[in-house]
């Protein structure tokens, strides 16, 4: 991925928004529910759970993946990666 071809990848999938923060810097994908409100997804980086993961260094790790995989609601994340939220996740697979 060139630089800022994270954020053109993710707001290209129906569902997500790409979310500024007021501190500028690099944008957060949010995911949009049914009901039309925002939601932070879970990052997974190769099968584990990340608690808490920046803009930054979410870019970052999407331009050194080899796989990007991008489950917009929580029934569409397979069972064999374990989701804390009801959100959805981003599954970035260095390896």
């Amino acid at each position: 991925l060139r630089r800022n071809g994270s954020n053109a990848l993710l707001s290209s999938i129906p569902g997500v928004v790409m979310r500024q923060s007021p501190l500028g810097g690099n944008a957060m994908p949010m995911f949009r529910k049914s009901g039309g409100e925002l939601c932070r997804p879970d990052v997974l980086v190769d099968g584990m759970p990340r608690v808490y993961m920046d803009a930054w260094e979410l870019a970052t790790l999407m331009q050194q993946a080899v796989r990007v995989e991008v489950y917009t609601r929580r029934l569409l994340v397979p069972g064999d990666l374990m989701v804390l939220g009801d959100c959805g996740a981003i599954g970035i697979w260095s390896r």
